[in-house]
């Protein structure tokens, strides 16, 4: 199990572990340091095995809302994560049609919860 150094007294979930083990990346609910509903965090591994205390991705990434369901791909050092802060842009107006409607809440971007990436420093 892992120390209180990443579990806290809210939730973590959705947990990307690096390939070689040497960070872990999770969500984190209703922490202490949280930024909104859901924040990624990031906790690396020293060699002995110890975690360091999981530090919040801080405002450039985590919003107001739910942010969650982080993945990095390894070789080109993105991060992807799935997040909350948007809506259906739709200028207010609407869909005047069934079909319209059908064609926006297909797309990834639907309104419920976005993808969203970013090149990791």
């Amino acid at each position: 199990s892992l120390s209180d150094s990443i579990n806290s007294t809210g939730y973590e979930f959705n947990a990307f572990i690096a390939p070689d083990e040497s960070y872990i990346v999770f969500s984190g609910y209703q922490r202490e340091d949280g930024f909104g509903s859901g924040d990624l965090y990031i906790s690396y591994k020293f060699s002995d095995g110890v975690w360091t205390k999981a530090k919040n991705f801080g405002e450039e990434i985590n919003s107001d809302k739910m942010d969650y369901c982080p993945y990095i791909d390894t070789k080109t050092n993105t991060l992807y994560f799935t997040s909350k802060r948007s809506v259906v842009n739709n200028s207010g107006k609407g869909f005047n049609i069934l079909k319209d409607f059908l064609i926006e809440m297909k797309q990834y971007e639907n309104g419920l919860s976005r993808i969203y990436k970013t090149t990791l420093k």
